[in-house]
């Protein structure tokens, strides 16, 4: 199963069947809206032979501070209650291209509205 332009197909193992594999990707589907509308994604790397879901977070969710826990109550939770049999998730360490920051922008995620503080129309004191 592959999501996306330029995604890379799961292995298909003895433990990771194909029937496996696309539960999981539909379990990442349900959480995947969400996690676009923020300006990233996630996707499945591999599935381990001890029945272990490595998963990927690109676009935004790539540094950011939250993807622990998007990866425990979103990620991990949709995909133990379609897939019971995936002992754990995981998050694949990020891959970097050479010569780059390592962060990858999804073309199809939303553009994101800058950061503003909401004391930034006060006047100074003092």
């Amino acid at each position: 199963m592959a999501d996306g332009p330029g995604a890379v197909a799961v292995p298909v193992t003895p433990k990771a069947s194909a029937e496996v594999i696309a539960r999981v990707e539909a379990a990442l589907d349900q959480v995947r809206p969400a996690i676009r509308r923020d300006g990233g994604n996630v996707r499945l790397v591999e599935i381990t032979p001890e029945n272990v879901a490595v998963v990927e977070f690109q676009g935004h969710c790539v540094g950011c501070p939250s993807s622990a826990v998007t990866l425990r109550l979103g990620v991990a939770r949709a995909i133990r209650a379609a897939v019971p049999e995936i002992a754990d998730v995981r998050e694949a360490p990020p891959q970097r291209p050479p010569g780059t920051s390592g962060v990858y922008v999804d073309p199809q995620a939303p553009a994101r509205p800058p950061i503003i503080s909401p004391f930034a129309n006060e006047e100074p004191q003092g």
